[in-house]
């Protein structure tokens, strides 16, 4: 046997052995499913596959990253032959070869989430409930594949919506202007150049013979109809999910439609059960509940750790005295042994993290809020990105107008409208025919700008590499001292920054690698894993993370399940899979709280615990009223004094 598979189990072996045919990989919280996708790929190019054939998608950039960066470790340098990218980045990567069959440039540039509200908001100008209506239904729109052509003919949308489908008529037109693509462009784009084009077709089936999915859980029933199209040609597929964890139904997942396809379709099964993360009670607590579920597919996940401690459900008086109950729960935790950074307090929604952050303030402890503020939008690293955006499209006026101020010249939104004047698409070349019609400073600042950009593009034009070209941007711009220091500050710490997006620039070769690797969507998640602090995060920012200790805060009714989800067909269901991920999380310790009453807008409101609470058997759980007392603890089996 290969040393690469003699430390998998038996579930996972004869999935690392399986090469051909379309089949699904049900893998549990905790199975080591990341190791077994690995070690499949590193065995499979070990055995003479082409690593250049094989197509791995990954849910978010990070995980893309991370997967690559372990095939490495594993086999050494030939992985990085293997393709690992998102639904998102290989559309960008087959429109960079076929953007013009959907009348693109190949230079087009993509429209991040702020770009996108930007451009809707300046169409809907004082219109704020348009505004509110339009930067959630278009995306939705192209979500389901409602293309304009798509809305202008549909009834329904003409109807009922028809003034949120002038925006996006204007809105689509505004992108095409500016050879810009936005994240729901990039999946319609991609799927109408595999399913239409017979030239597209080739290349994809010629080159990607084996495909793997993972977290095929999530997917849409576009993604479904996407890569059914992409393995066409050779029909490998291993799909890699867990039917417990689909929690992005409101990005479009339809677990029920994915499992009953991949029925329908005749995938041969396998499951992955073996929960190497949490203690045994931990485990057979959250199946206890999640199979309250109905099961298209199944899987019974065990572990053979030890029985631990018990679930601690703990219910207080109020949200306040939920804080404070936290607060005590982790001084007990350190003085036990554990860490900060060993504890994540986890909720449904990222308002109910107010009262505690004010808490830890109080008794100084240290905290990181996951906000879901991305690396990549950073305000330093997307000025950057929108850098290397112009110089590939000249077209992209975002671009511009993020980076035409810096260093501050009093170009406001009045000037810079006066420069975009013209039929041009060429931004550059409209601020240069317009630049006379600017006075005073703004003139000043509009002509070095664009002497200094004629220089920096000169110097890109050398087939110089990104990570260069960036340097090169902020010796030209005097970037530190003219921009960041007076105008962001925290310099140091945005200057590490920079550094670490030069970092990722160097491995690249061209300014469109560097786009489409630092593309990134809400579902990615940063953690500092050096600083010793408890971390703060909602349940879907917590997905694929692990803690020792985690509290689940706010386990009331019409919080957890939200209220939202009462009325959304499978709505408790998605609920209850969320509940699931959050129980799951936990490796020793698993705190629940719920209150007795809140206050909402000043007046109290009667508060019930969680149906999902109760669904936990009782031999799984210790259950405890809220008391004032902070009893002595010497041993971690004593906490439950506390807890």
């Amino acid at each position: 046997m290969s040393e690469l598979l003699k430390n998998l189990n038996e579930q996972q072996l004869p999935v690392a052995k399986k090469f051909e045919g379309k089949f699904i990989v049900n893998a549990g919280a905790g199975s080591g499913k990341t190791s077994t996708i690995v070690t499949r790929t590193a065995y499979m190019i070990e055995q003479g596959i082409n690593p250049g054939s094989i197509l791995m998608f990954t849910f978010t950039r990070k995980a893309a990253m991370e997967m690559k960066e372990r095939m490495i470790v594993k086999i050494g340098p030939q992985a990085k032959a293997v393709t690992i990218c998102t639904y998102h980045a290989f559309s960008s990567m087959l429109l960079r070869r076929f953007a013009h069959l959907v009348g693109y440039d190949k230079n087009f540039t993509i429209a991040d989430s702020d770009d996108t509200e930007k451009i809707i908001k300046d169409f809907c100008g004082k219109n704020f409930k348009l505004y509110d209506i339009a930067k959630t239904q278009i995306p939705d729109w192209k979500t389901h594949g409602i293309t304009v052509d798509v809305a202008r003919n549909d009834k329904t949308i003409q109807n009922d919506h028809f003034t949120v489908f002038l925006v996006y008529e204007k809105y689509q037109q505004k992108l095409r202007n500016d050879n810009m693509m936005d994240f729901g462009d990039l999946a319609n784009y991609g799927l109408e150049l595999i399913s239409k084009y017979s030239e597209v077709q080739e290349y994809v089936w010629n080159k990607y013979t084996y495909v793997i999915a993972d977290e095929f859980q999530d997917s849409s029933r576009k993604d479904w109809e996407y890569i059914n199209w992409i393995i066409r040609g050779n029909g490998n597929l291993c799909a890699v999910m867990d039917n417990n964890q689909s929690i992005y139904a409101f990005r479009g997942a339809d677990i029920d439609f994915i499992c009953e396809s991949l029925i329908k379709d005749g995938f041969e099964q396998y499951v992955l059960e073996q929960n190497y993360r949490s203690t045994s009670t931990i485990v057979e607590a959250s199946n206890a509940v999640v199979d309250n579920n109905p099961k298209i597919i199944d899987k019974k996940a065990f572990s053979e750790q030890e029985k631990g401690a018990p679930v601690f459900i703990k219910e207080v008086k109020s949200d306040k005295d939920e804080a404070n109950y936290i607060v005590r729960g982790i001084k007990s935790l350190l003085r036990n042994g554990f860490e900060y950074k060993d504890i994540a307090i986890l909720a449904r929604t990222k308002k109910q993290f107010d009262l505690v952050e004010k808490a830890f303030l109080r008794n100084a402890i240290p905290y990181d809020l996951i906000s879901g503020v991305q690396f990549c939008t950073r305000k330093e690293v997307k000025d950057l990105l929108c850098v290397l955006r112009l110089l590939l499209n000249e077209c992209d006026e975002e671009a511009l107008e993020r980076i035409i101020n810096i260093p501050k010249a009093g170009i406001g939104e009045a000037t810079f409208n006066k420069l975009m004047v013209g039929e041009s698409n060429n931004v550059l070349n409209k601020a240069n025919s317009n630049l006379n019609d600017i006075k005073g400073k703004a003139y000043t600042g509009v002509k070095t700008f664009l002497s200094k950009w004629n220089e920096l593009k000169a110097y890109s034009e050398e087939n110089v590499l990104p990570g260069l070209i960036i340097r090169k941007y902020l010796e030209l711009f005097d970037y530190q001292e003219s921009h960041v220091r007076p105008v962001y500050g925290n310099t140091m710490e945005r200057m590490v920054n920079v550094r670490e997006l030069i970092r990722v620039a160097d491995a690249f070769e061209t300014i469109p690698e560097v786009l489409e690797a630092t593309m990134s969507t809400s579902l990615d998640v940063e953690i500092d894993e050096e600083k010793n602090a408890v971390s703060m995060m909602t349940i879907h920012a917590s997905k694929g993370l692990e803690f020792e200790a985690v509290f689940i805060i706010g386990g009331n009714e019409s919080l957890f399940p939200h209220m939202f989800s009462y009325d959304e067909p499978h709505g408790i269901e998605e609920e209850r899979r969320l509940w699931y991920v959050a129980m799951t999380r936990a490796k020793e310790m698993l705190m629940i709280s719920y209150f007795n009453y809140c206050v909402i807008g000043g007046v109290p409101k009667r508060m019930q615990p969680s149906r999902f609470v109760k669904e936990i058997p009782s031999e799984y759980k210790v259950f405890k009223s809220y008391n004032n007392e902070t009893p002595k603890v010497e041993k971690v089996n004593e906490l439950n004094d506390v807890f």
